[in-house]
């Protein structure tokens, strides 16, 4: 269990409200520093503060007490009250605080929650308040139709199982990049291997080539090829030459794409490599060029979302809340 101490800010002071109404204030300090300093001194691990005049005016109203506890203070803040617009998001996370706590913009501008999850992944929090029961918003000012029940569940499943997903996804991509980065590599330096044991010119700039052009399938082995058939005729001029330069270029892409491909997706993208060859296979049988071209990521974006409905955290987006 982490016990978290809080401080609630009304006009600069730390103070305590009866049930939420505005009205009914006990006051326990006049300096937020030296509460935030105390809790810290005896152990707290994370503070918990709340611009109740913010939650209140639905606008940040002690910033200049937030600024002075997050430069005081080493141990981690969360904030909550007042945060409604994604500058205010992003001016409290460049001003250092650690987590903030959302709560009615969740609900009333749901995508605007998820764009913060996802531009501040791991720092949001969805905060609900409850009153007999039922979820209450604006500072407890008002009461919604929906239970808090229903609501935790709907953004839990809405907003952060969706998420969740796509985060992952971009995951994969950058593995994807990734990994055609080192196939190109590989491709490359057998090419240049290749064409130096054969005796043809320049080798070095024709692999380059070839690795640049290997991420173009079919097309990609075409456009590599020209040049050193065009050098090796140029120096030997016979079809001898021809012809073992293209067998070359043919071993060479054949392991790169039922061999190499595989095993450096598994790596990259913890990707099967015989689903994947089964994959490139099915799908450039079908769709030619373009299937060839979109398995990989066809291929990760299954992975990613049949991982998700097995475990049950991927669900469709519900109708919005009713507030």
């Amino acid at each position: 269990m982490l016990i978290i101490p809080a401080i609630d800010l009304k006009d600069g002071k730390c103070v305590r409200l009866r049930q939420g109404r505005a009205e009914d204030v006990t006051v326990f300090g006049d300096d937020p520093v030296a509460m935030g300093l105390k809790w810290q001194a005896a152990g707290a691990q994370l503070l918990h503060v709340v611009d109740l005049d913010g939650a209140f005016s639905s606008r940040p109203q002690n910033l200049e007490s937030i600024r002075r506890l997050r430069k005081n203070l080493s141990i981690p803040i969360e904030l909550g009250g007042g945060i409604r617009t994604l500058d205010t998001i992003a001016a409290y996370i460049e001003l250092g605080i650690d987590r903030l706590i959302l709560g009615t913009v969740a609900l009333k501008a749901p995508d605007l929650a998820a764009r913060a999850c996802a531009d501040y992944p791991g720092r949001i929090i969805f905060g609900l308040d409850a009153k007999d029961g039922l979820l209450a918003v604006e500072g407890w000012t008002e009461t919604s139709k929906m239970t808090a029940l229903d609501a935790a569940r709907s953004l839990a499943l809405d907003r952060e199982g969706n998420l969740v997903v796509g985060r992952e996804i971009n995951r994969s991509m950058s593995g994807f990049i990734r990994g055609q980065l080192i196939i190109s590599g590989i491709v490359a330096v057998l090419v240049t291997v290749a064409l130096f044991l054969l005796g043809v010119d320049y080798p070095l700039l024709n692999g380059f080539f070839a690795g640049l052009t290997s991420i173009i399938p079919f097309v990609g082995v075409i456009l590599a090829a020209i040049p050193p058939l065009f050098f090796a005729y140029v120096k030997y001029q016979n079809g001898l030459i021809l012809l073992k330069v293209a067998v070359a270029f043919s071993v060479i892409y054949f392991v790169e794409g039922y061999l190499v491909k595989p095993l450096v997706f598994r790596e990259s993208m913890d990707l099967n490599p015989l689903l994947t060859l089964l994959m490139v296979m099915a799908l450039g049988e079908l769709m030619g060029f373009w299937g060839i071209l979109l398995a990989i990521p066809i291929a990760a974006s299954l992975k990613i979302f049949s991982s998700h409905v097995k475990q049950g955290t991927f669900y469709p987006s519900s109708a919005e809340p009713d507030l």
